[in-house]
Order: structure tokens, then C-alpha cells, then sequence
């Protein structure tokens, strides 16, 4: 007699989990999206750059525009690695448990919860928010985008704030539950008998939907291509140029020429560091031909610090067009106003520290003896 309750208990509760299936056609919903904006990106982002370079001849576009080119790129890269992580992490962690098992997992689906795949989802967008604010920052003329960049800023700001309410939060509830116990797991429960069940399959094929960002770094690496060809053309042979005529050019031209070349490397560097530290971090690891990681920075990369690499190049990009503006506008009397430009460094370098304390909180929030072990062995 008391057993029936407690049965019938049971079934409605298996019924009730049984619900997080729903989220399936979601998902599916955001692989379509995924797919259509790799489309997108190729057409309308990949394309048109290749062709513009051959109008570079005849007068059109300065590496401004290309650099603003290149930043909405990155910014299509940014929504796939979120779209990615979105995917991958939801139905890992409200759905069925993804274990890759031999195959390359990375960092960030090894820590996944609730609370840090949500961080992890503000970190990106607040790197999003800041390409936003570069290309504003790169686009600003003299008297104008005053309502723009005041709402830029704002927005910027309330998702900073958000971004390290959700750190904070997800760091004291790990501080909270100190102990290490292991999760029951589905195939342990059943003895193991169903381990190549219909949900670990769809497990491992909502996993290696990664592999839909590979269209994005190709194209991001055409487009580097071609904003190097760009960059030699318009900035480096003009450079030479100016080199050889020394003494017809004034100080100021030269710096203005030279922190223009270093703010175009900057951007290229931001380019290769998305490019080589996206693709360690989402589809599978790099190696060089001795099966070593080449570097201690990529070795190190995962989604976190990737995100405090590349906020922090944006960073430096917008010193040095920062410096540059103020060597134009005193030498020549034009340029964006000063105060509009010291708004929005003021708000990008926030937007770094912000992003690095976030990382860390996310870090010290994971860290724990046992992963320690299990990441030497």
C-alpha cells in the first residue's frame, strides 16, 4: 500500500525529466541559424572583400574601411563561437552529459553548469560588445555619433555588470559546496548496458556539430589574406615612400603613418589570434609536427583567457587609433573629438578589466584537486 505512491512518484518524475527532450528542437533551431550565418559570412563578408581589393588601384577605400571590414568579421565569428558554445553546452548540461571519451573536449564543456555556461555566454558577448565599440571608435568623425557612443557605452556597462554578477554568483556557490562528489551518471545507473543507446549518439553528433565553425576560420583566414595584400598596398609601399623622402616629410606625418602601420598589425595579430586560438579552443587542439603544442599561449588557450587575448588586443588597437586621432588633429586640425574618443577608451579598457577578473573568478571557481590530477595525467 505504501509502495504505490512512492511508484507512481517515480513514474511521474521520469516523465517530468523526460520533458528536457523539448529542448531538441531548440538546438536544432540554432544549427540552422549557425549554418545560415556561415552562409552569410561567406557571401556578403568573405566575398566582397576579395573583391574590393582589386578597386584598391583606383582609389577606393582606405585601410580604415578594411580594418572595419575585418572587426564585422570577427564579430560573425564571435556570434558562431556563442551559437557553438550555446548548442553544445545546453544540451550538456540540461539534456544528456556529453563525454567525448578519447576525443579532444574542451575546457570550457569540462566545466559546464548552469551558472558558467552562462558566464562563458556574457564573457562573449561583452568581447562582441567590444568589437562594437572598436568600430565605433575606428568610424567616429568630428561632431557626430555623440547619442550612438553614449549608448554604446551604457549598454557596455550593463553588461559588464552582469557579466561579473553572474562570475560572482557562480564563484560562491562553488565556494559553497566544497566537496568533491562524483554525479551519477546514466549508463553507470544502468549497469553500463546502454552505452551505445540512441541518446549517447545524439550526444556525440550534437557534440561534433563544432565542426560547423570551420567555414568561419577559413574565411576569416581568406579574409587575413586579403587584408594583408590590402595593408602592403596601402599602407606599407606609402610608408617606404615616406622613409625615402625624409627630409620633405614632418614629424608628425611620420608618426601619424607609422601608428597607423602598427594599428593595422595590431588588427592582423587580433585576426590570427582568433583564428589559430578559436579553432584550439572549439573544434580540436593544434599540434606541431613533433606532437607538441608550439607555444605556452596556445597551449594555455581555452575560451576564458581567449577572451582576455582578444579584449585586450582591441584595447591596444584603440590606444594606438587614440594616438593617432591626437597626432591628426593637433597637426592638421581634424580628427573626432578628443573627449568622444577618451569616452569610449575609458569604456573599452573597463570592458578588459572586467573580462580578466571574470576569467579569473571563473577559474579559481573550478579549480580543485581532483581536476588538477586529472589534467597532468
Amino acid at each position: 500500500m505504501s509502495q504505490a505512491p512512492r511508484t507512481h512518484d517515480a513514474s511521474l518524475g521520469r516523465a517530468v525529466y523526460s520533458l528536457r527532450w523539448l529542448f531538441l528542437p531548440f538546438l536544432l533551431g540554432v544549427l540552422i541559424a549557425i549554418l545560415a550565418l556561415a552562409w552569410n559570412f561567406l557571401v556578403e563578408g568573405v566575398l566582397p572583400l576579395i573583391t574590393d581589393f582589386n578597386e584598391i588601384g583606383n582609389g577606393g577605400g582606405g585601410m580604415d574601411e578594411w580594418t572595419l571590414k575585418i572587426l564585422g568579421l570577427i564579430d560573425s565569428v564571435l556570434v558562431a563561437n556563442l551559437m557553438v558554445m550555446i548548442l553544445i553546452g545546453t544540451f550538456h548540461t540540461y539534456v544528456r552529459e556529453i563525454r567525448p571519451g578519447g576525443h579532444y573536449e574542451p575546457e570550457w564543456l569540462g566545466h559546464a553548469n548552469a551558472h558558467s555556461l552562462k558566464t562563458k555566454v556574457l564573457l562573449t558577448i561583452a568581447g562582441i560588445g567590444m568589437i562594437q565599440l572598436l568600430s565605433a571608435f575606428i568610424d567616429l568623425e568630428y561632431g557626430s555619433g555623440a547619442p550612438e557612443t553614449t549608448w554604446l557605452v551604457t549598454f557596455q556597462g550593463l553588461l559588464l555588470a552582469a557579466t561579473l554578477a553572474f562570475a560572482l554568483v557562480d564563484r560562491l556557490q562553488s565556494s559553497a559546496h566544497t566537496t568533491d562528489t562524483p554525479e551519477p551518471r546514466g549508463e553507470q545507473q544502468n549497469g553500463g548496458a546502454s552505452q551505445r543507446s540512441a541518446s549517447t549518439v545524439l550526444a556525440t553528433i550534437v557534440y561534433n556539430t563544432r565542426w560547423v565553425q570551420l567555414p568561419f576560420y577559413i574565411g576569416l583566414l581568406i579574409a587575413l589574406i586579403a587584408y594583408l595584400c590590402a595593408f602592403a598596398v596601402i599602407d606599407l609601399a606609402p610608408y617606404f615612400e615616406e622613409i625615402l623622402n625624409l627630409g620633405s616629410v614632418n614629424e608628425d606625418a611620420m608618426m601619424m603613418a607609422s601608428l597607423q602601420v602598427i594599428s593595422d598589425v595590431l588588427a592582423a595579430g587580433l585576426v590570427i589570434v582568433l583564428l589559430i586560438g578559436g579553432y584550439q579552443s572549439f573544434i580540436g587542439p593544434i599540434h606541431d609536427r613533433d606532437g607538441r603544442e608550439p607555444s605556452r599561449w596556445l597551449r594555455e588557450t581555452n575560451a576564458g583567457n581567449l577572451n582576455v587575448t582578444v579584449a585586450s588586443t582591441i584595447l591596444l588597437i584603440a590606444t594606438v587609433q587614440f594616438l593617432f586621432e591626437m597626432v591628426r588633429s593637433d597637426e592638421l586640425g581634424v580628427g573626432a573629438e578628443v573627449s568622444e574618443l577618451a569616452w569610449l577608451q575609458g569604456a573599452l579598457t573597463v570592458s578588459v578589466v572586467v573580462i580578466a577578473v571574470v576569467d579569473w573568478l571563473g577559474r579559481r571557481s573550478h579549480s580543485s584537486p581532483a581536476t588538477t590530477a586529472s589534467r597532468t595525467e
